[in-house]
């Protein structure tokens, strides 16, 4: 007899139908649990049986939002428990989110990334909910190329991540690198849940063009992920390369910049195209024949990178072109899927892709495709439903390590 179902909140403050990694969340736990996700927009193809939405407003607007968060967390540095907590109170989109959240009457709650740990813990609170936190990236050096946010942000992180830890039934994050960063820093022990597409290309190899090589990447147009790069590497690169640059406009000033810079060095041969839904992303992007990120080193998230789009890259059967960022290096050099440029300087970038050929590139997509069986998606999603199903059950014990959380592997 199959086990009752148990009613999930999947917690979120990114917008769901954009969020990869939500989106597997929600289905691989609709298969088990009455789900509900709380989060901003829609769930797009996440609307699945036994799957509800409670949508939050969105956060107040910038110039609203900014002092509050400025004056926050400043006092934050002062008194910690009045500042930090006032910061999260504030928001109208949290305050929203908790009252849904006890709506729901959950008995897990799957909070994605330190923001929604103070509502998880207060909505713990009110009914006993026990919490599963995916902290995705090392949170409290999200943006630690930023003095000011170093200064005000990481303090507050730091601050919710302590106050919850103890409340946490079990945790995850996306690689070894910052598993063992949040268990030297906080004493949570993260289970590893990879960045893995629900599916991968079902099409034939694409052979490459010789003449015409189409290089893409998609994400973000944000400053930090340093898309010049790419853009002054293919201006200088032979004109058989082509990029493809499919880009949510988070930061339109950097987009209009990237935009001028390529009409610039690379008039004709930089393209700027809609970006994916991301259930079509890897179909999509099999269209094209390298994937590419090249991701300074400037942190230590982006030395432990191993973001959705990397494994993309690969479940759609494409070369992987990377720099010498640690966690994707590895992977691109175990695998031979592709190429890792020993810096990120354009002109090293240029010079390693002329090298290549047609056949070297078509090489490198079918060690792509066969490096695909190592990263099952339904392995990462069985650690996720293992987890739910443990700490709902009625004989899930409670009690975790003093300063931290304690999570058995399952099984």
């Amino acid at each position: 007899m199959a086990a009752p179902r148990k009613r999930v909140v999947v917690l979120v403050l990114s917008q769901v139908d954009r969020d990869a990694r939500v989106q597997r969340q929600i289905a691989c736990l609709a298969a088990d649990h009455e789900v509900t996700v709380v989060g901003h927009g829609e769930l797009g193809p996440a609307a699945l049986p036994f799957v509800r939405m409670r949508a939050v407003p969105p956060p107040w607007p910038a110039p609203i939002r900014y002092p509050l968060v400025l004056a926050t967390t400043a006092l934050g540095r002062i008194a910690p428990a009045a500042g930090y907590r006032g910061w999260d109170a504030a928001h109208r989109h949290h305050r929203s989110a908790l009252a849904q959240v006890i709506a729901s009457a959950p008995h897990v709650i799957v909070a994605n990334d330190w923001q929604t740990l103070p509502i998880a813990v207060r909505a713990q609170q009110e009914t006993g909910a026990a919490i599963v936190a995916d902290l995705h990236e090392y949170g409290p050096l999200q943006f630690e190329s930023r003095a000011t946010w170093m200064a005000l942000i990481a303090p507050m992180i730091d601050y919710h991540l302590r106050a919850a830890a103890p409340h946490l039934a079990a945790a995850m994050t996306v690689n070894r690198t910052i598993a063992d960063k949040y268990a030297e820093e906080y004493g949570i022990a993260c289970q590893v849940v990879r960045n893995v597409p629900a599916v991968r290309c079902q099409a034939s190899l694409r052979p490459t063009d010789p003449r015409a090589i189409r290089i893409v990447h998609h994400g973000n147009a944000s400053r930090e992920r340093r898309l010049d790069i790419l853009i002054d590497a293919v201006a200088r690169t032979e004109r058989r390369f082509s990029l493809h640059l499919k880009l949510i406009e988070q930061d339109r000033r950097e987009l209009a910049q990237l935009r001028r810079l390529a009409r610039r060095v690379a008039p004709g041969r930089v393209h700027f195209e809609s970006a994916m839904a991301p259930a079509k992303i890897v179909p999509t992007l099999a269209q094209y024949d390298i994937g590419m990120h090249m991701l300074p080193v400037s942190s230590f998230n982006h030395g432990a990178a191993l973001p959705n789009k990397f494994f993309e890259f690969m479940f759609a059967g494409l070369a992987v072109c990377v720099g010498p960022s640690p966690e994707m290096a590895r992977t691109v050099k175990q695998h031979g899927c592709g190429v890792v440029i020993p810096s990120f300087d354009p002109g090293d970038v240029a010079a390693q892709l002329d090298r290549l050929s047609a056949d070297e590139i078509d090489a490198m997509k079918m060690r792509s495709i066969a490096a695909c069986d190592s990263f099952a998606p339904e392995n990462e999603m069985r650690v996720l439903r293992e987890v739910v199903a443990r700490v709902a059950s009625p004989e899930a014990e409670r009690p975790v390590q003093r300063g931290g959380v304690h999570c058995d592997p399952p099984g």
